[in-house]
């Protein structure tokens, strides 16, 4: 990441009934946990290392 560059990004969290579909600009939507860390961007590692810590993420 470099110097300078802010990211704000939001996360939620939802119960969902139904099947979920990618569409519009969603090309793929695929379930991700803590093994996947090396094929995320620098900021969702960071995301991925919270959740984990958290207890939320696998």
């Amino acid at each position: 990441m470099k110097d300078g560059i802010i990211v704000k990004m939001t996360c939620s969290s939802a119960d969902f009934n139904g099947t979920l579909m990618a569409n519009n600009e969603i090309e793929e939507i695929k379930w991700m946990n803590y093994a996947d860390t090396n094929t995320v961007s620098s900021i969702d590692k960071i995301i991925f290392d919270y959740l984990k810590e958290k207890g939320e993420l696998e």
